[in-house]
């Protein structure tokens, strides 16, 4: 015989079994899946967000540092000019230096070369001065030569004169061959004594010839000056009274005017 077991129906799992339901762990396993897919989109959307700002910070940082790239090529080109310029400014220096050098190496040639001048024309001023001195020397010994020469003239003049004075006073003729000298009142000295000490000079070169010629009575003459009236001048210049204050005036002296 055949039997048939029968189960209740409340046994909802069997139920399911038998009928071919979903069960709970099933639908547990989809929910699952469900939720991760969600998950993942979520995630996806979250990442693919985060990922356009990751490539926009990047782009961004990209160009600063492309633009810190390209200042860094222009400084560079900078420093390379910069370089350049300190090669020529030290070859500048060089050159300045090297002119410097030459210059004062010429500037020390020229001073040994104007103190070697300068202390060859002191030298030869010395010398000058030296040989100047000797002839100032010597000029000065001839000065004073001469000067003895003068006086020793002028003191045997004066004793000449003085001789001749006391010969006309006393009438008595001077030798023959020897004139009296007759000396200025104003000056010690006669133009032909000067010329005598000076040892004579040509007829060309002679002191005012004619002058310092006494006007004295010569040998065997006799002076006649005649008187003047009342009403007349007294005698002009160069004419000497002998025997009188104004005897010894040279002519073309201008002797004072005496009323005779």
């Amino acid at each position: 015989m055949v039997t048939i077991n029968y189960e209740p129906l409340h046994h909802a799992e069997r139920r399911g079994i038998r009928h071919g339901g979903l069960s709970q762990a099933k639908l547990f396993f989809l929910l699952c899946i469900i939720c991760a897919f969600g998950i993942v989109l979520y995630s996806y959307f979250n990442l693919s967000s985060d990922i356009v700002t990751m490539k926009e910070i990047i782009e961004s940082k990209n160009a600063h540092i492309q633009k810190a790239v390209n200042q860094i090529e222009d400084l560079h080109i900078e420093l390379e000019n910069i370089k350049a310029k300190v090669e020529s400014l030290n070859k500048e220096k060089d050159s300045l230096t090297n002119d410097i050098r030459n210059c004062k190496l010429s500037s020390d040639n020229e001073r040994r070369t104007l103190l070697g001048d300068v202390a060859k024309e002191k030298d030869q001023m010395k010398a000058q001065l030296n040989e100047e001195k000797d002839k100032n020397v010597k000029l000065n010994e001839e000065i004073e030569k001469l000067k003895k020469d003068i006086e020793e003239k002028v003191c045997s003049a004066d004793n000449k004169k003085n001789e001749s004075d006391k010969n006309v006073e006393q009438g008595v003729a001077p030798p023959v061959g020897q004139e009296p000298v007759v000396k200025n009142a104003k000056g010690p000295l006669q133009i032909p004594d000067i010329e005598d000490s000076l040892g004579g000079m040509d007829g060309k070169e002679k002191l005012n010839p004619g002058a310092g010629e006494a006007l004295v009575p010569k040998d065997n003459e006799e002076i006649n000056i005649p008187e003047p009236n009342g009403n007349e001048a007294a005698p002009g210049p160069g004419i000497a009274i002998p025997n009188q204050e104004n005897e010894g005036f040279i002519a073309n002296d201008n002797p004072p005017v005496k009323d005779v």
